[in-house]
């Protein structure tokens, strides 16, 4: 059973380690990463190196002949440096590429952990689902929901198609506490496009979330569910709400961490494009004013 939900993840990180080089105000230093994803990286901080987040780099992968890729540091810590790709991401291949660069014995490794904890998980999903789903109601006594969804990518690191055939339909992934309060999260096992393509689906997942927990105070539409539901004819009424704040608190959050970059410090507002597709479909005109970073949500 897993206590936080952290398997929605941008990048898919691979473990290994390749040596880099750093360059950045003046300065070039060697570097050997500690994780790779598309989108960006770790690096093993090396001594009487002294780096700001913000701070913007170029980092040469030595391996890849002509492969260099600027990045912004996106925090440090004590053994550690991450980074960011700015305006840049890594395709499948180049990915592969710096994978086989890399010792066998660290993809080995790298494979092997990915694949004890892809299985450990997938073990746990279905012992909270199956053998232990009535103790964790018992003991959790959940006041809220969080309803979810997956795509197959999604739902392939949770459970198996064989494993899909032992547990209800409406699955536990996860618990969730906020102060006081006790919620879980649950997620359908029927996928994103099918939940789109489908309202008779949605209506079942919806009328089992409320069958299975009859006395939650809320039941949270996460992502695209709104529609879904709206879709489906069903109205967003007690106990299901839905998920905007969170959207809104996102936006805000993204606001403050860039107030906190040099390279837009100076800024005094931030634009906002494109609305909420729920809003739009009971009317709502789109926001026009800019969001700005002391805005409350």
């Amino acid at each position: 059973m897993i206590r936080m939900h952290g398997e929605y993840r941008r990048h898919l990180r691979s473990g290994i380690r390749v040596p880099v080089v750093l360059t950045y105000a003046n300065h070039t230093v060697e570097a050997n990463t500690l994780d790779i994803s598309a989108g960006g990286l770790r690096l093993k901080r090396p001594e009487r190196v002294y780096i700001r987040p913000g701070e913007a780099v170029d980092v040469d992968f030595r391996d890849m002949a002509g492969t260099k890729v600027a990045a912004t540091v996106t925090h440090t810590g004590k053994s550690h440096i991450g980074l960011q790709f700015y305006r840049r991401r890594f395709s499948e291949k180049e990915l592969n590429t710096l994978y086989g660069a890399a010792p066998a014995w660290q993809r080995l490794t790298a494979t092997s952990k990915r694949a004890l904890w892809k299985n450990s998980r997938r073990f746990a999903v279905l012992l909270a689902n199956t053998y232990l789903r009535a103790p964790l109601h018992a003991l959790a006594r959940p006041q809220f929901l969080f309803a979810v969804y997956g795509n197959q990518d999604q739902a392939g690191a949770y459970f198996t198609p064989g494993m899909a055939k032992r547990m209800p339909s409406n699955m536990v992934l996860g618990f969730i506490r906020n102060e006081d309060m006790r919620g879980l999260m649950v997620a359908s096992q029927f996928l994103e496009h099918e939940l789109e393509a489908d309202s008779d689906k949605v209506r079942l997942y919806m009328e089992r979330l409320q069958q299975d927990y009859p006395d939650v105070q809320r039941i949270a539409l996460v992502g695209r569910l709104p529609n879904f539901v709206m879709k489906a004819g069903i109205e967003i009424t007690d106990p299901l709400v839905e998920g905007s704040l969170g959207t809104r608190y996102m936006i805000w959050d993204v606001a403050r961490q860039m107030l906190e970059r040099p390279q837009y410090c100076k800024q005094t507002s931030i634009v906002v494009l494109g609305g909420c597709r729920a809003h739009r479909q009971r009317g709502v005109p789109r926001p026009h004013r800019p969001v700005r970073p002391g805005d409350r949500i």
